[in-house]
């Protein structure tokens, strides 16, 4: 009986110390075969991001690495250059053995403007010269017919206007086979909730003249009509201008490139978007009154004359019952393809250039239509005759197409070069609306010193409002981050 407590004793003091010594050689076992599962398997991870097999009938060839935005993608890259037996996707596998064990190999540096060769057992680390915007390297394919090159990293990391491989005539060289294919573009985000937030908030400005309808703003608007619209196209033209030249004619000039790969052509249909922007208002109006016909006023019909001038500035007015329902309908019409336009160029802004740029965009829309729809308001209660609610209400309806605009863009994949078009498209017609609408009004109206630095405070501010998203604004990315189109 004693015995047996002693043994009992021994036993468990024992335990532990088996306990450790199996978990250590079960430990030691799966270190053992993962180790021996890696090497079996080219050692783990690869040590190359990017594969790619060319044609080298010449001697040499000129690797290049540009920086974006000022810096590279990193200081330095590994890479492997091994003669190839061919250049198909499958010759190119069979590379992946030799080059693993390059890679394994102490990397040679090769400065900016450096040379290094198609080799086996060989690692090189170009460096790239970070006081320069592009890098320059010689590949020495003599003797050898194809290549496959092995790198860190993307080479279309490193593009900005220059494709990576080129012959020493300037011509770029592709692969024949490459894995991953720079091209494909993973499904980026379009910021559904931020595109449609900020077109509720466009479709509500429809309201503002609900701030009419408060005594004492319905009285400082009619003690200062002047004042009122020089502030409000003053700051409407500068927000507007800024959001064209600040942000979205260089954006689409980013997006264009793939159109075409002569510079004549991209700039040719740049132009013709800008232009065709600009002149789309008044596209419209032949349109909308070729339907309802013509709205001038006859030319003896000097009240009406009057009326028309008054209401633009807020005055009372009067028209005849025929000149107002067409007035209404090309308000109301016009509107709608305008809104419906300014959701598409958002939707353009959110889902292809994120959300900053989105709500630039948006801030810039919000702030010429609370000018418009001021104006809008007017005209609809003075020369439309309508009843403030009933004017508030056909706005709103009217301005909803801003929503329609926005979710049309978002329900489909837009390329770079529809993107491209959109955004120069837009920026046509917010230059259109700041010079032919916005500037005329206020420079009729401001016909004093005190007017006229009225303007010129608010013109400034709409775009310094504007203008300030510059400090953290990225610039719209082509899908594929190449910065050319091959």
């Amino acid at each position: 009986m004693n015995y047996k407590k002693k043994k009992l004793t021994t036993t468990t003091r024992q335990s532990p110390v088996s306990m450790s010594r199996c978990t250590f050689l079960i430990a030691a076992a799966l270190i053992n075969s993962c180790s021996a599962s890696a090497d079996e398997h080219g050692h783990g991870e690869k040590e190359w991001e990017w594969m790619g097999s060319f044609d080298t009938p010449l001697n040499s060839y000129t690797w290049t690495a540009q920086s974006i935005k000022y810096a590279y993608a990193d200081p330095a890259m590994k890479i492997v250059v091994l003669p190839a037996p061919n250049s198909t996707m499958m010759g190119l596998h069979e590379l992946e053995s030799e080059a693993a064990h390059s890679f394994e190999q102490t990397c040679i540096d090769v400065p900016e403007g450096g040379m290094f060769a198609a080799a086996e057992d060989t690692c090189y680390k170009i460096v790239f010269d970070a006081n320069k915007g592009t890098s320059f390297y010689t590949i020495n394919t003599t003797g050898v017919a194809q290549v496959g090159i092995f790198a860190e990293h993307m080479p279309t990391e490193f593009e900005r206007d220059a494709h990576y491989l080129k012959d020493a005539a300037g011509e770029d060289i592709e692969p024949v086979a490459q894995e991953p294919d720079p091209s494909y573009v993973a499904p980026t985000e379009k910021h559904w909730g931020d595109a449609i937030g900020a077109s509720f908030l466009v479709c509500i400005c429809t309201l503002i003249g609900v701030a009419f309808l408060a005594p004492n703003i319905a009285k400082m608007g009619s003690n200062n009509p002047k004042i009122l619209t020089v502030a409000t196209q003053a700051f409407a033209a500068g927000a507007l201008l800024a959001a064209a030249f600040y942000l979205m004619l260089f954006e689409a000039t980013h997006l264009i490139v793939p159109i075409s790969t002569e510079e004549a052509g991209q700039v040719a249909w740049w132009g013709s978007a800008v232009i065709l922007g600009y002149v789309t208002a008044f596209l419209i109006e032949i349109l909308v009154f070729a339907i309802i016909g013509d709205a001038g006023e006859p030319a003896g019909d000097k009240k009406d004359t009057e009326a028309s001038s008054t209401a633009d500035i807020g005055l009372p007015g009067s028209s005849p019952r025929n000149k107002r329902i067409r007035v209404l309908i090309g308000v109301l019409l016009g509107d709608f393809m305008h809104n419906f336009v300014d959701g598409i160029i958002i939707g353009i802004a959110f889902s292809g250039c994120g959300q900053s740029m989105g709500w630039s965009i948006t801030a810039s829309t919000i702030y010429h239509e609370l000018a418009q729809e001021v104006s809008d308001y007017v005209v609809l209660t003075e020369l439309g005759g309508l009843k403030p609610l009933v004017a508030l209400f056909l706005n709103f309806v009217s301005g909803i197409s801003v929503v329609l605009g926005a979710i049309i863009v978002l329900s489909n994949d837009v390329s770079n070069e529809a993107q491209a078009l959109l955004l120069a498209y837009g920026a046509g017609i917010y230059v259109q609306i700041a010079t032919t609408e916005c500037m005329p009004k206020m420079h009729a109206i401001a016909t004093t010193t005190n007017l006229r630095l009225i303007g010129f405070f608010f013109f400034a501010l709409g775009c310094v409002a504007i203008g300030l998203v510059l400090m953290d604004h990225e610039h719209c990315v082509p899908a594929g981050g190449g910065g050319h189109g091959h």
